[in-house]
């Protein structure tokens, strides 16, 4: 009987180590023989990793998964749809997938409330990219979604901090307005 085991061994060696208390004492002469990884080696006789998705390759995955779809997909640019929607620490080919399904679903359903109000579903696909920032901050950065709902403006916060970094780095100075003490009404 051969049985597979689909885990992060990261995570694995972690709690092994971490969590679980040892019956041996460590060996400080030779840790690894001591540790999750050497318990791990015991347990699993074959190991075979499976390497990230690189950032360089999301794109390239999006558009395989996404050549023989129909629906939305078809009047929507994908590369652009997934340059935006996916971030650059996005490497499991699951995460891409519920990116992907988010923005599915949001899409979609911008299509069917424009629809009914007569609004603006012809020019939807031309929002796509917006549409697509807003699915990933709801879906990677969740709690900055939500901070977005009590204060509009904190993107230009956002902004105006990342450009006088850069400003900063770059040694030019720079005449961004300092926004690290902004007024106490626009940020909560």
């Amino acid at each position: 009987t051969v049985f597979v085991v689909a885990a992060d061994r990261d995570v694995l060696e972690y709690a092994i180590t971490q969590e679980l208390e040892q019956a041996t004492p460590p060996n400080a002469l030779n840790p690894y023989y001591s540790s999750g990884s050497a318990y791990l080696d015991k347990v699993f006789r074959y190991q075979m990793s499976i390497p990230p998705l690189r950032p360089a390759r999301v794109t390239r995955y999006v558009r395989d998964l996404l050549a023989d779809k129909g629906g939305i997909w078809r009047h929507l640019d994908v590369g652009l749809v997934a340059s935006v929607l996916i971030p650059s620490h996005v490497g499991s080919p699951r995460r891409v997938k519920v990116l992907i399904n988010n923005f599915a679903l949001t899409y979609t359903l911008l299509q069917m409330k424009t629809k009914a109000a007569n609004g603006i579903g012809d020019r939807l696909a031309q929002r796509s990219e917006e549409i697509a920032k807003l699915v990933c901050l709801r879906t990677e950065f969740p709690r900055f979604a939500r901070t977005l709902t009590l204060d509009s403006r904190i993107p230009e916060y956002v902004e105006r901090v990342v450009r006088r970094r850069r400003s900063e780095r770059d040694g030019a100075g720079g005449d961004a307005p300092d926004v690290s003490r902004p007024d106490r009404q626009s940020v909560v």
